[in-house]
């Protein structure tokens, strides 16, 4: 990918410089890099319960989930939280993104979900798949440059989303069940793209749609329809502990 390199190089650039006039800080083994599922929407993220797992009150697991983020706007802060040096010890990165640049993407062309990606007659086809194409660049590109630390990066694809319980992308404010399949039909599509760079780049995939596939989609587990509750994000620590462990 040749453009993929040239927007690499100055960056390759600046962390020569500045790894070699400035010290890295150290203390975190795992950064957990995403949007508001890494963040969290409860008081009990995925990223609390990693740190017990690892090593309690040790401080070796950091949360950097951003709540709406996109995975291009990730893009762009991968770029800063490495030429900064903030995680250049650590060992091992979870990235799970893609969700918000679905969620918006729908919101602008089809906000009530009166269309099926599934449906061979499916309108928006070709848009879609472009959106598809520029998820995966911007996940490709950040893997490559956090792999220029010596870090490995664990990928994540999406639990699916659930009806009826608030759901502030829905114009309707939650979403029917017929709509909850629809937008799980987006959600398929996204998490076939994150398991397509997976094998392009090597990278190793936590696959909590297939793994956890028991807990996804039960409202007892959710917060509201795309953020897990304290439980569900227990569970989808435990998924991440068994992916970063063969790297710390």
């Amino acid at each position: 990918m040749k453009s993929l390199r040239y927007y690499l190089a100055p960056v390759i650039v600046l962390l020569l410089i500045l790894g070699i006039s400035t010290h890295a800080v150290a203390g975190d083994d795992v950064v957990c890099f995403g949007d508001s599922a890494t963040a969290g929407a409860v008081d009990l993220s995925f990223p609390d319960y990693l740190e017990f797992f690892i090593d309690p009150g040790d401080g070796d697991v950091v949360n950097e989930g951003e709540g709406g983020e996109t995975t291009d706007e990730g893009f762009w802060r991968v770029i800063w939280l490495i030429i900064s040096l903030q995680y250049y010890d650590a060992e091992v990165w979870t990235y799970w993104e893609g969700g918000n640049d679905i969620i918006d993407w729908v919101e602008e062309i089809d906000p009530y979900l009166l269309y099926d990606p599934a449906d061979p007659d499916y309108p928006y086809r070709e848009e879609l798949n472009d959106k598809l194409d520029d998820i995966k660049w911007n996940i490709t590109a950040s893997v490559e440059l956090i792999r220029l630390t010596g870090a490995e990066v664990v990928l994540g694809t999406y639990l699916e989303l659930v009806p009826y319980l608030e759901c502030g992308p829905s114009p309707i404010g939650f979403l029917l069940p017929g709509m909850a399949d629809k937008a799980n039909h987006y959600l398929a599509e996204l998490n076939e793209a994150i398991r397509e760079v997976a094998d392009d780049t090597g990278a190793p995939l936590n696959d909590m749609n297939l793994n956890l596939a028991l807990i996804g989609g039960h409202l007892i587990n959710y917060h509201d329809c795309n953020h897990l509750n304290a439980l569900g994000n227990f569970y989808v620590a435990v998924a991440w502990w068994i992916a970063v462990l063969p790297y710390l």
